[in-house]
């Protein structure tokens, strides 16, 4: 019976278990001991299971003995090189291939010296090798092992340019159009992408995690429900895999909807918009179920904690993130992130004295993070420690100079030294940020403090714009409240022109209140200018029938206009 013909058949159809047994009874036999020992010897790579597994012990002694019977063929050395790149013994690997490279300049070998070389983290003598390798013979493996190489550097062009290359060596390879999608990805042509990841698809249609990189590219081309399409396959074909659900809810919790027609009439908007609003709380939940899913497959999947982090961040439910941080600090307990996000939460739930200690945490890793300093300063200004507050803010504004911590400062100099200190920390925030909507207000309160009413009429006009501007809501009683009060300081110096003026231009940017309404009213009649009082008196009465001021000044009107 031939058994070295038995031997390298089942070697050929990944049968390792009957090779070793054809080999040992060659062995025993004294026949072709080199041919034995060489392919016992790498049939035991195959079965081995980690590197301190006793097969690869095995191995290297049959390797060795094959190599006693002849020190002069390559393929032994490379064996060899092979057994200890299995053991995770890179250099003595190395040594190996050096060996049989010195015997046979096979383009080949030059392959796996580049392999082992990138596993030494040699990245320059590892694109040598595989460069060498591919001028020698141009090959599908060369190219994607350097092409995974340039993947890995983020050398996106030179990596598909190989992957490119390996394709058309090869347009059955499903590795290689796996990679050429990946880096299509990162070189964000999505469509590209897709195209290769469908072709790898065919090729392996059993592969989910191929569907899952295709759901990657349909998410960042918006296609959502073709990315949930893609995701579900994914997870039918491998529900046990915590990152597919991971991505799965990351595509429901960022889900865009298409804008609504902007020919659609107001209701049919506010409709759409509360349907939209309906969907968006479904898909937060479903996001919510699929991270809790991808934790309990995988308890340490530090992304998915992260992303369950942003569902309560949606939510401002702080306790919740409070729990997933602690999670995520018996992970990893070094972690800078957490103590910087744990810190903003405390501070959120009001815990001032427990935010400063992770934010000491986090300087001690980070002592240039102006945003760490920021952060404490304000947990000490809340606690009314003013001398660290500003010490922090300092610091914060010596690394990077910041347009809310001079207001912070602001508030902080109005306290201990007045308003004309405030307003110059104000307005120091608005050189580096003229469109700071919160300094102009704060300026508009202190020159209110200080009785200049014209002046914080102005400034609180100027942040009413920018919030305007800005798309932002400005409707809230606060808001009006403390304009109406700077108002009524300037009607109170008989400025009743430009009373009439600030009103006029705070209705126009939409702000429509009957106090303001009203005040216009006053001032018009102070003006004797009563029929358009009588206008401005009206719209204060459409706006709230049941406001006495406004029935007051009717009556005024109403004597005046028949005198």
């Amino acid at each position: 019976m031939d058994y070295l013909k038995l031997a390298e058949e089942n070697f050929d159809n990944d049968n390792y278990k009957k090779t070793i047994e054809y080999c040992d009874k060659l062995i025993a036999k004294g026949l072709y001991l080199k041919d034995a020992y060489c392919l016992k010897a790498h049939s035991e790579c195959y079965i081995s299971e980690n590197k301190d597994d006793k097969i690869l012990e095995d191995a290297l002694k049959n390797i060795n003995i094959a190599i006693e019977n002849d020190n002069n063929d390559d393929w032994l050395f490379f064996i060899k090189a092979f057994v200890f790149q299995r053991m995770k013994k890179f250099e003595d690997a190395l040594v190996a291939i050096n060996k049989a490279i010195h015997l046979n300049k096979d383009y080949f070998y030059y392959d796996t010296r580049g392999i082992l070389n990138k596993s030494l983290n040699r990245e320059k003598e590892a694109i040598g090798d595989f460069t060498l390798s591919i001028e020698m013979k141009e090959d599908t493996d060369n190219y994607n092992n350097r092409g995974e190489l340039y993947f890995d550097l983020e050398e996106y062009s030179l990596a598909r340019a190989d992957f490119q290359r390996a394709v058309e060596l090869d347009n059955k390879n499903a590795n290689a159009w796996e990679y050429l999608g990946e880096t299509l990805n990162y070189l964000d042509l999505f469509e590209l992408a897709i195209s290769a990841f469908d072709t790898a698809i065919q090729l392996e249609p059993d592969y989910d995690f191929l569907y899952y990189l295709k759901s990657r590219s349909q998410k960042s081309l918006n296609n959502y429900k073709k990315a949930l399409i893609s995701i579900n396959k994914a997870i039918e074909m491998n529900p046990e895999y915590s990152n597919y659900y991971r991505q799965r809810g990351k595509l429901y919790f960022e889900w865009i909807e298409e804008n609504t027609n902007s020919e659609n009439t107001d209701f049919e908007k506010a409709f759409s918009f509360y349907v939209n609003q309906q969907k968006s709380e479904k898909r937060v939940l479903l996001a919510e179920k699929d991270y809790k899913k991808a934790i309990e497959l995988d308890d340490e999947n530090i992304l998915a904690y992260w992303y369950l982090f942003e569902v309560y961040q949606y939510r401002k439910d702080y306790k919740k993130q409070a729990e997933i941080l602690e999670k995520l600090e018996k992970i990893n307990s070094d972690n800078e992130t957490v103590y910087s996000s744990r810190g903003f939460v405390e501070m959120n739930l009001g815990n001032l004295e427990k935010a400063i200690l992770y934010f000491d945490k986090y300087i001690e890793y980070d002592r240039d993070c102006a945003n760490a300093y920021g952060n404490r300063g304000i947990c000490y200004k809340n606690l009314e420690k003013y001398e660290e507050a500003l010490a922090d803010f300092d610091k914060a504004i010596e690394i990077s100079p910041c347009a809310k911590i001079y207001e912070h400062r602001g508030k902080i100099k109005r306290q201990l030294s007045g308003e004309n200190a405030a307003i110059e920390e104000y307005k120091k925030a608005l050189e580096l940020e003229p469109d700071y909507f919160a300094a102009y207000w704060n300026i508009g309160t202190c020159k209110y403090s200080q009785k200049k009413f014209e002046e914080s009429v102005e400034n609180y006009l100027t942040a009413y714009e920018i919030r305007v501007k800005k798309g932002k809501d400005f409707s809230q009683e606060s808001y009006i409240e403390r304009f109406y009060d700077s108002l009524k300081g300037l009607f109170g110096e008989k400025k009743y022109k430009k009373t009439v003026n600030i009103c006029n231009k705070i209705i126009k940017l939409g702000i429509k209140h009957e106090k303001i309404y009203n005040l216009k009213c006053a001032a018009k009649i102070m003006l004797k200018k009563y029929e358009e009082a009588l206008k401005a008196c009206n719209f204060a009465l459409n706006l709230n029938p049941d406001f006495e001021p406004a029935k007051i000044n009717l009556k005024i009107i109403k004597q005046k206009l028949e005198m």
